[in-house]
């Protein structure tokens, strides 16, 4: 990819950054179902609207989208991820990738009961009669945002996430994931449930050095991240099932970040 990507020999920006597109288109049609759809441009809610987004992967089997002249708009509840694509890493580049993130991360979903909530409110149901207890209907489900990855090309060699200054915005506007392909880092926002509490716990921004196994295992956490949000009537194929041994001796260097909600958890 590394290589393909210095192909791009034309001195326009532009041009160079479409191409660049252009190899991340065919890299995800070589990994994704064919359920879904890669498209370019503008994500609709109720409430807001994104930036025009370089990728946007999204369910054309069961959602419409409005084709435009040079992109698309696509509605909130049809969008299962965003790409959003740099040549080079740079903080300025960095913070247009977060103020894109944080557009992405406002748009609110209509909530509407799918397969996977009914079966789960008769599992509820179920234990409730056998345990002769009502409380065990209640199911709460977090508010869940649009997953958001950052592919970087090149550069990156100086970020540390723990020279971030304010962690209070991580949470709500940084990207899950951003991968620096040249340098073969991950970063990837994780999140661990409380015992207590599995709406509640802790937040942390994890970046592994991954050197050549670095796409790999973005690949690998992209795709269940991506797989985990929607619903299948099958037991999706999990690359991580089949990487033993792709972490041993892995760099990684970690922050916790306030969050008060796990986003998408349910109880």
């Amino acid at each position: 990819m590394i290589a393909a990507s210095a192909q791009a020999v034309i001195d326009h920006n532009s041009l160079k950054g479409a191409f660049r597109e252009s190899l991340i288109d065919i890299y995800l049609k070589d990994l994704l179902p064919k359920r879904y759809s890669i498209g370019k441009g503008m994500v609709y809610g109720r409430n807001s609207k994104s930036n025009e987004c370089d990728i946007v992967i999204w369910d054309s089997h069961n959602h419409p989208s409005i084709s435009m002249n040079t992109h698309s708009i696509f509605f909130a509840e049809s969008v299962k991820a965003i790409f959003e694509i740099k040549t080079n890493w740079s903080k300025k580049e960095l913070k247009d990738i977060v103020i894109k993130s944080k557009k992405v991360k406002t748009i609110k979903r209509l909530h509407k009961e799918n397969l996977y909530h009914e079966l789960r409110y008769l599992q509820n149901a179920l234990h409730a009669i056998m345990d002769n207890d009502d409380s065990k209907l209640a199911f709460t489900v977090n508010p869940d945002s649009i997953p958001v990855a950052a592919f970087v090309f090149k550069g990156g060699h100086k970020f540390d996430p723990r020279k971030i200054q304010d962690l209070s915005h991580i949470h709500e506007d940084w990207p899950d994931f951003i991968f620096f392909l040249e340098i073969g880092k991950v970063l990837i926002k994780e999140y661990s449930p409380s015992k207590e509490n599995p709406l509640e716990g802790q937040g942390f921004l994890r970046l592994y050095e991954m050197k050549e196994r670095a796409l790999l295992m973005f690949t690998s956490h992209f795709s269940e991240h991506l797989f985990n949000k929607s619903v299948s009537t099958e037991v999706p194929s999990f690359l991580h099932d089949y990487l033993i041994g792709l972490y041993t001796k892995t760099k990684v260097v970690q922050i916790e970040f306030p969050c008060s909600y796990i986003p998408g958890a349910w109880h």
